[in-house]
C-alpha cells in the first residue's frame, strides 16, 4: 500500500486521487479533529482533498493547510429534494471518504454515496469501516486515530498549528494576561449556559488561581452576571 492507494479487501490497491473528510461539528470536536486532518494529508500529499462542515466552521476550516476546498453542508432533506440530488451526486465524486462525524446523518450520507468500499466510518457495510465495537466508549481523540489506524494511516501525530497562532485576532498581551492565566471558552450551543455559573467554581480548582488572571471567551450573550469571580476580560465571538 503507498500513501496515494489504499486496498478494498484483498484486492489490488486502488489509487486515490479524490479525498473527501468530513467534520460537520462542533467546536471541540473539529479541534480535535485537527491531527487526523494532518494525517489524512500526509497520507494522501498528491491527492485533492475536500472537507465538508457547516456553517460556523467554514472560515477556520478554509484556513486550514490540509484541504484544497472546503464544502458547507446544507442538510438537506426530503422538503428539498434537488439539493438532496446535488448532496448525492457530490458524494459518489470520491476515492475515498474519512467520515470523522461518525453520526446518524453521516450514517444516511454513507447510504446516499452508495455505500462505497472506500468509506472509513462507523457504519457497517464497507472494507474501512471502523469496527471496534468499544468505538462508542471511547474518548474522541482514541477513536478517531482508531479509526484511521484501520483505515491504514497508523501515524497520527500532533498538529502544526503555527498556521493557527500567526493569524491570531487575540493574543495574551493584548488582553493584558501575564503568566500564569488561564482561559474559559464556552461552546456555541444555548444549552449550555444555564451551567454557566459553574465555571467559576471549575476555575477555582486551578492551581493558580486566583493569583493569575483569567481571560473569558465565549459566543453569543453570556451575562456578566455569570463571569468567574476576577475574570480580566471577556471576548465575544472569537476562538484565536
Amino acid at each position: 500500500m503507498t500513501q496515494t492507494s489504499h486496498r478494498v479487501g484483498q484486492g489490488t490497491p486502488v489509487p486515490v486521487h479524490d479525498v473527501l473528510v468530513i467534520r460537520l461539528g462542533a467546536l471541540g470536536d473539529f479541534i480535535h479533529s485537527f491531527a487526523p486532518f494532518q494525517a489524512i494529508r500526509q497520507a494522501h500529499p498528491q491527492a485533492r482533498i475536500t472537507l465538508l462542515t457547516t456553517r460556523p466552521f467554514l472560515e477556520l476550516a478554509r484556513s486550514c493547510p490540509w484541504f484544497d476546498e472546503v464544502v458547507e453542508d446544507e442538510r438537506p432533506g426530503l422538503a428539498t429534494p434537488g439539493r438532496l440530488l446535488a448532496l448525492r451526486q457530490f458524494l459518489r465524486g470520491f476515492d475515498r471518504v474519512y467520515d470523522l462525524q461518525t453520526s446518524g446523518r453521516t450514517a444516511r450520507y454513507f447510504r446516499l454515496a452508495g455505500k462505497p468500499a472506500g468509506w472509513s466510518g462507523h457504519v457497517p457495510g464497507s472494507a474501512l469501516a471502523h469496527g471496534n465495537p468499544w468505538r462508542n466508549d471511547m474518548h474522541t481523540r482514541a477513536r478517531q486515530r482508531d479509526q484511521l489506524r484501520m483505515a491504514g494511516i497508523e501515524s497520527v501525530p500532533e498538529p502544526e498549528i503555527g498556521w493557527l497562532l500567526a493569524q491570531a485576532r487575540l493574543t495574551p498581551a493584548s488582553l493584558g494576561l501575564e503568566q500564569p492565566y488561564g482561559c474559559w471558552c464556552r461552546g456555541p450551543r444555548p444549552a449550555i449556559l444555564p451551567n454557566a455559573g459553574r465555571c467559576g467554581d471549575m476555575a477555582n480548582w486551578l492551581p493558580f488561581w486566583p493569583s493569575g488572571a483569567f481571560a473569558l471567551l465565549w459566543w453569543g450573550a453570556w451575562p456578566k452576571s455569570l463571569w468567574p469571580r476576577g475574570c480580566r476580560h471577556s471576548a465575544p465571538r472569537h476562538w484565536t
